[in-house]
C-alpha cells in the first residue's frame, strides 16, 4: 500500500514528548454533543481521572448555557469557543473534530491518546481500567477500518464519494430533516446526483489516496494526531474534497491513518484481520444488529450482560429516559458510583418504590423519596454496610441500617453536605477527627459538585461523590441520613466549627425520651473576630434520634430554611422537644461562621421563604465564577484536613478575656 509522503518524505514525523507507560500520562477526551447536557455531565463524571482532560464541542445550533451549567469550568474541562453548526453526515462533523484536536494539541499537555466520543456515549469499563489500558497500549491506533471504498468490500458505499452531495451541510437537506418531512421528495436528490455526474468530473478519491471507511469513533496516539493535523494543513484540498462526501467523518480520518506510517498499528483493519463485526468498532460497542436499527441503536437494560462481556471500553447510544436503567446498572456495578439509587429517585417524583417488606410512596416535600427510596433499594438488595467499629449492620423493619447490638456509649453518625468549598470542608473534617468521643462514630460527606472528585481515606469518614446535583439542600440532608449507619444523628455543616468535645457533651446531655438536643448558646465568628455567646438558633449544633426524624418526615425540600421546617415539625408533633438546654461558656462547642471564610454563605442570597429554593442557582453561579478565576480546584482532590486557625485556643483566649472583664450577661 502506498504511504502518503507529501509532508515527510522520509516518514520522519515530528515526535511529541513520549510519556511511555509511566505514571502520569495524560488522556484527551474529545466530545461532540448537541443535546442531553445531564448525560454529558454523567459521562464526564464516569471518566473523570486525575490525568483525564475533556475538550467539548457543543453544536452551534443549540444553546451552550445548559451544558455549562451542568459542567462547571475547570482546569480539565474546556468548552471550545469556535463552534460550528453541525449537520448529520456533513463535513461540519469533521470540522468540529479538527477544532477539538487543534485545541487539545495547543493545550501543551503532552497527551498520549486522543479519544473521540459523542455526547451519547458512556464508558463500560471503570475509568481506572481504561486509563491502565491506555497506559499499557503499545502505540496502538484504536480505529476501525471496515472496507476500501474502491474495492469489492466497499461497493455499496462508494456512492458516498462518487455522488456530489452538494447540500449535505444544510438544514433543508440534512438527513434528520429529510426523514421528518421530505421523504416524498427523495427523487430530487436522485435527479441532482444524475445531473452532477454529467457535468462534473468523476470522483474516486483525493489524488491517489485510496479511500477507506469505518466507524467514526477512535482513539489515536499523539504522533498520529500530529500527522493528521500536519497533513490537513499542508493539503487543504483534502478537506475541500470531503465537502461533498456523504458522512465524511467515517472516511476522512480512516483514509489518512491507512496511508500513514501508523497503519500497521491499526487495531481493527479488515485487510489484516477478520473484518470487524457489527458490534465492536475499535474500542466502541455499537449495536447495528437486529431491531436496534429501528430505535437509532439506543441501548437499554437488555444489553447489560452483552456490555459486561464485551472487550470494548465505550458504548453508544445512550438516551436519557430509555437508557436510565442500564446507566444505573453500569454506575453501580462497573463505575461503583455510590447511591445511584438516590440520583434516580429524585427524577421520579411520585413513583412508588418496592422493597421486600414495604412500598414507599414519594411525597411532595422530598422526604418521601430520597432517603426512604435509597434505603428501600438497599434493603431489597440485602446490602450490608460495615460500621467504623467493624460491627456488622443488621437490616431491620423500616428499611434502616442499624447496629446489630447497642453499645455504650452509643454510635453516632454525622452528616456533612458540601458543594465547592474544599478549604472549609477540610476544617470540618478536622473538627470530626479531633472529637474526644469514645464511642463508634462516622462522618458522611455528600459532595454533589460534579467538577470535583473528593478523596479521603479514613475508616470513620465516608466521602460520597454524586454524579448529579441535588435539587435542594433539604433533599441532600435527607439522603445523608439515609446513608447513615447509626440512629443518633448530628448535622455537620462544612462551613462551621465544632470543638473537640461536641459529640461527648451532646451525647451526655441527650435524653432518649425527648429525642432532640440543642444547646442554648454558641459563638459567632465573622472576619476572624469571635463574638458571643449569642442565643443559639443554629440547627447544625443539634442532634436527634432517627425515630424522631422519621416521625416528622425529615427535612423539607427547600434550599434554605429546611432546618427550621424540621424543628417546627418536631415541635408540633412532640411539644417541648426542641426546647434548648442551657450551657456555660466554657462548655460551648459550636462556632457559627458568617463571613470572612473565603467562600459563600447560603444566607447571603436571600431570606427564608417556606417552600422556596433560595440560593440554589446563586450558589452554583458563585462557584462557577470562582472556578473560572482559578480560585476553586477541580478534578480529583485528595483532602488534607486541618484548621487554618487554632479555634480551641481562640475560644480559650476569648473566654479568659470575658472573665477578666466580667462582661454582664456574657460570663
Amino acid at each position: 500500500m502506498k504511504q502518503w509522503n507529501t509532508i515527510n518524505p522520509n516518514n520522519s514525523l515530528p515526535q511529541v514528548g513520549s510519556a511511555g507507560a509511566s505514571a502520569g500520562v495524560n488522556l484527551a477526551y474529545l466530545i461532540v454533543a448537541h443535546h442531553q447536557p445531564h448525560h454529558l455531565a454523567r459521562l464526564i463524571q464516569a471518566l473523570n481521572h486525575e490525568n483525564a482532560y475533556f475538550f467539548i464541542h457543543i453544536d452551534r445550533k443549540v444553546n451552550i448555557t445548559p451544558f455549562q451549567q451542568c459542567i462547571p469550568p475547570g482546569p480539565n474541562i474546556t468548552f471550545i469557543s469556535n463552534r460550528v453548526k453541525v449537520y448529520w453526515a456533513g463535513l461540519s462533523v469533521v470540522t468540529a473534530t479538527l477544532r477539538l484536536l487543534e485545541t487539545a494539541v495547543k493545550a501543551g499537555l503532552d497527551f498520549r491518546y486522543y479519544t473521540l466520543l459523542s455526547g451519547s456515549d458512556y464508558p463500560i469499563k471503570h475509568k481506572d481500567e481504561i486509563y491502565t489500558r491506555f497506559q499499557q497500549a503499545a502505540d496502538s491506533q484504536f480505529i476501525s477500518v471496515g472496507c476500501k471504498l474502491t474495492g469489492e468490500s466497499g461497493q455499496e458505499y462508494f456512492r458516498k464519494i462518487e455522488n456530489y452531495h452538494l447540500l449535505q451541510d444544510t438544514f433543508f437537506f440534512n438527513a434528520r430533516a429529510t426523514h421528518r418531512f421530505m421523504a416524498s421528495r427523495q427523487w430530487m436528490l436522485k435527479q441532482l446526483y444524475r445531473l452532477t455526474k454529467k457535468i462534473l468530473p468523476e470522483r474516486t478519491g483525493y489524488k491517489d489516496l485510496t479511500p477507506y471507511m469505518g466507524s467514526m469513533y477512535w482513539s489515536l496516539t499523539a504522533n498520529c494526531v500530529r500527522f493528521i493535523l500536519d497533513f490537513v494543513k499542508n493539503e487543504p484540498g483534502y478537506t475541500r474534497f470531503h465537502r461533498f462526501v456523504h458522512a465524511p467523518d467515517e472516511i476522512f480520518f480512516h483514509t489518512l491513518v491507512k496511508h500513514s506510517p501508523f497503519a500497521e498499528a491499526i487495531t481493527h483493519d479488515f485487510e489484516k484481520r477478520t473484518p470487524p463485526d457489527n458490534i465492536h468498532h475499535a474500542n466502541h460497542f455499537i449495536d447495528w444488529q437486529g431491531l436496534r436499527q429501528r430505535d437509532y441503536l439506543t441501548l437499554d437494560e437488555r444489553d447489560f450482560e452483552d456490555l459486561l462481556r464485551s472487550e470494548a471500553w465505550f458504548a453508544r447510544k445512550f438516551d436519557e429516559g430509555k437508557s436510565d436503567k442500564l446507566l444505573t446498572l453500569l454506575d453501580e456495578q462497573v463505575h461503583h458510583i455510590e447511591i445511584e439509587q438516590v440520583k434516580s429517585a429524585w427524577r421520579r417524583n411520585h413513583e412508588p418504590v418496592e422493597s421486600r417488606t414495604m412500598i414507599i410512596q414519594r411525597n411532595p416535600d422530598g422526604w418521601g423519596g430520597i432517603a426512604d427510596v435509597a434505603m428501600a433499594s438497599a434493603h431489597a438488595q440485602e446490602i450490608q454496610r460495615p460500621q467504623a467499629s467493624g460491627e456488622p449492620i443488621a437490616l431491620v423493619a423500616g428499611n434502616r441500617f442499624r447496629p446489630a447490638r447497642r453499645t455504650d456509649p452509643p454510635p453516632v453518625s454525622c452528616i456533612c453536605p458540601t458543594y465547592g468549598r474544599v478549604a472549609l470542608l477540610e476544617e470540618a473534617i478536622y473538627c470530626f477527627l479531633q472529637q474526644d468521643y469514645p464511642g463508634p462514630k462516622e462522618l458522611i460527606v455528600l459532595n454533589d459538585y460534579m467538577a470535583q472528585t473528593l478523596i479521603f481515606d479514613h475508616p470513620e469518614v465516608r466521602v460520597i461523590n454524586l454524579p448529579q446535583r441535588f435539587r435542594t439542600v433539604g433533599e441532600k440532608r435527607n439522603a445523608g441520613v439515609a446513608m447513615a449507619s447509626h440512629d443518633l444523628l448530628f448535622p455537620w455543616d462544612d462551613d462551621d466549627i465544632y470543638l473537640p468535645h461536641r459529640l461527648s457533651y451532646s451525647v451526655a446531655k441527650f435524653e432518649v425520651q425527648k429525642g432532640f438536643f440543642k444547646p442554648g448558646r454558641g459563638w459567632f465568628w465573622t472576619n476572624g473576630h469571635l463574638d458571643g455567646p449569642v442565643e443559639n438558633r443554629f440547627h447544625t449544633s443539634s442532634c436527634w434520634s432517627r425515630n424522631r426524624f422519621d416521625a416528622v418526615r425529615g427535612y423539607g425540600a427547600a434550599g434554605s430554611g429546611e432546618d427550621m421546617v424540621f424543628e417546627q415539625r418536631l415541635e408540633r408533633q412532640f411539644p417541648g422537644s426542641t426546647r434548648v438546654d442551657d450551657i456555660q461558656p466554657e462548655a460551648i462547642y459550636y462556632i457559627y461562621r458568617w463571613s470572612g471564610t473565603g467562600s459563600y454563605h447560603l444566607s447571603q442570597f436571600g431570606d427564608y421563604c417556606p417552600g422556596s429554593n433560595i440560593g440554589h442557582h446563586q450558589v452554583e453561579a458563585f462557584v462557577r465564577q470562582q472556578a473560572h478565576r482559578g480560585e476553586i480546584r477541580q478534578g480529583r482532590i485528595t483532602l488534607q484536613p486541618h484548621w487554618r486557625t487554632d479555634y480551641q485556643q481562640l475560644v480559650s483566649n476569648y473566654i479568659a478575656t470575658l472573665a477578666a472583664e466580667q462582661v454582664p450577661g456574657r460570663y
